[in-house]
């Protein structure tokens, strides 16, 4: 039997593809659906997801107008909000958004309005998912500023810091106490930046509750110790400065309102010291106990004895140096025993402004010039007169000097001892306080203009006084018109006046240099006087009383002609005007049967 062998099928490849699988199919038909349902959500709403919150505040629902508004109102009260902190009755306080807290409104209106809009279908779907059967929590897209956190929190911590007590004593009278040093204390910086962090995001506005550091005193128990010795030493007995026959008790209580305590940064603490203070000190050695202990330095000068010209010695004065004197307080306070806390008075010795010495290089040993004027007695000019020269007598002039009589006197006063005299104003005689003094006037242009002087300034009478050298006179008045010399001698000028009840002498002494001689020119160019009329109700009409007669008017010329003892010679020409002294007539204008 004969077996026929089989044939392999052939392994041919179809030309059509095999048919999908149900399941395949199924499973992108679910895709396509989920992106298209994605889609169709998207364009059905209009709003934001349902059961949605944001920071707390159910924002599900909402239009994207009155999301804006709401991120809006949230921002504003997030960064209003007060954070404060409180330490022993001290509060700070500052908004969120000063201290470092932003809110980025924009990116958290779109953070909450692209849920459920999400390109990424799944998460859209499932944010759908959520806010349909749960919901969805978000908080706002804010910021913090860490830099400004930590600045606030530094500010804050320094106003808050409560200083720690430094010790120190106080005196009461002469009772030390002692305050002991206490510490302090500081808000924690970290404490303060972590609590504003956490105020940021709760609901109004917070006071936080920060912990404490301590701020250690830079003194010790040991400095105050140190401080109580020194203090009662201080106090310990009276200290007394002395000169002379002057005493200054400064009892324990006085010494202690002396004193301050003082501290010093030495780089490593406070060093506490006591000093005395320069304001409390010249109130306790014022002026008029520094003028108890001081005295004034006197000028050496030339004074006329019996026998002529005698050089008095000068004397150097004394001032209290009160910079020394808070010096010698201190030490003489300081010291252990009764017996070291007495010592004179510091200060320092003046020079006077001539000194012995100086004033015998004046060679001031002969009578230069004198002169002397004649008036009548017992008027009150001569009260004047007399009062001038008490104030002139014993001035020294030296060499180069320049020497105003104004400048010297001052002001013609009650107070200095004037009185009402006779003057000259506007061509008339009167009395005012002070009058009459143009007679010494004259009498020192004349001591000075035959002395060979140089006359510096000096202005004649208006009218001619008969009592005066004609052309060689001078008027003074303060503070216009004055009489000033210039001693251009080598020697010193000493002015001695004297006087009697009709007289006034200035005599100038010193060392003779030059020989003047004057001459007098003839009067000229007369002029006539005029007549004033002044009415006078109290004169019948018709009356007349002459009150001053009147005088001519005339030119005339004074040559002083100077030689120098140590050779050359000089003339000087004094030309002098003297105006018309008006004839003056009171005219009487009452009336017959009037008065």
């Amino acid at each position: 039997m004969q077996t026929v062998a089989s044939r392999p099928e052939s392994e041919q490849t179809s030309a059509f593809p095999p048919p999908l699988r149900p399941t395949s199919v199924i499973a992108g038909g679910l895709v396509i659906l989920l992106v298209v349902g994605v889609f169709v959500l998207r364009a059905m709403r209009s709003d934001v997801l349902p059961n949605m919150t944001l920071a707390g505040m159910d924002v599900g629902g909402m239009t994207h107008d009155e999301l804006v508004a709401t991120v809006d109102e949230l921002a504003d009260a997030r960064t209003t909000e007060l954070i404060s902190v409180e330490v022993d009755g001290r509060r700070r306080s500052a908004s969120n958004g000063t201290v470092g807290y932003t809110i980025d409104r924009a990116a958290t209106v779109d953070a909450v309005w692209d849920r459920g809009r999400q390109l990424n279908p799944v998460l859209a779907i499932g944010d759908h998912a959520r806010a349909t059967f749960g919901s969805i929590v978000m908080e706002p897209d804010d910021d913090v500023d860490d830099a400004a956190v930590r600045d606030w929190a530094r500010t804050v911590a320094d106003a808050l810091t409560v200083p720690p007590r430094e010790g120190t004593i106080t005196f009461a009278g002469a009772d030390v106490r002692r305050r002991d040093p206490e510490p302090g204390s500081r808000p924690a910086q970290a404490s303060l930046e972590d609590g504003a962090r956490d105020a940021f995001t709760s609901r109004g506005n917070d006071t936080l509750d920060v912990t404490a550091e301590p701020v250690r005193p830079r003194t010790t128990t040991a400095d105050v110790d140190a401080l109580v010795a020194t203090a009662r030493r201080l106090v310990s007995a009276p200290v007394r400065l002395e000169r002379g026959e002057e005493v200054l008790t400064l009892e324990p209580e006085t010494i202690a309102e002396l004193y301050r305590v003082r501290r010093q940064d030495d780089g490593e603490g406070l060093r506490l010291t006591l000093a005395v203070r320069p304001t409390r000190l010249r109130k306790v050695i014022d002026a008029d106990v520094r003028a108890r202990f001081g005295t004034d330095p006197r000028d050496a000068t030339v004074v006329l004895t019996s026998g002529g010209p005698k050089v008095r010695s000068g004397r150097r004065g004394f001032t209290v140096n009160m910079g020394e004197v808070r010096k010698q307080i201190d030490e003489l306070a300081r010291g252990d025993g009764r017996a070291e806390r007495s010592a004179e008075i510091a200060g320092d010795t003046v020079k006077p402004d001539r000194t012995t010495k100086e004033a015998r290089k004046l060679r001031v040993t002969q009578k230069v010039s004198s002169f002397t004027t004649e008036h009548a007695c017992c008027q009150g000019r001569v009260t004047n007169i007399h009062r001038f020269a008490d104030i002139m007598d014993g001035v020294l002039i030296e060499p180069g000097e320049t020497f105003s009589l104004n400048g010297h006197v001052g002001p013609r006063t009650a107070a200095k001892g004037f009185v009402a005299g006779g003057a000259i104003q506007q061509g008339e005689y009167v009395d005012e306080v002070g009058g009459g003094v143009s007679q010494f006037a004259t009498t020192f242009f004349n001591a000075a203009f035959f002395g060979g002087y140089e006359i510096l300034d000096h202005k004649p009478h208006s009218y001619y006084i008969s009592r005066y050298p004609v052309g060689r006179e001078s008027t003074i008045n303060y503070p216009t018109v004055d009489v000033e010399i210039r001693n251009n001698s080598p020697y010193g000028l000493l002015v001695d006046t004297s006087y009697t009840g009709t007289s006034i002498t200035v005599t100038l002494w010193g060392r003779t240099w030059a020989d003047v001689e004057s001459a007098t020119g003839s009067p000229h160019n007369y002029t006539t006087p005029t007549t004033q009329i002044k009415e006078n109700p109290d004169l019948a009409e018709g009356t007349e009383r002459v009150l001053q007669s009147g005088s001519q008017g005339f030119d005339v010329v004074v040559t002083r002609r100077i030689r120098y003892r140590e050779g050359g010679s000089e003339n000087e020409e004094y030309f002098t005007r003297y105006l018309p002294e008006p004839r003056i007539v009171e005219r009487g204008t009452r009336k017959a049967g009037k008065g």
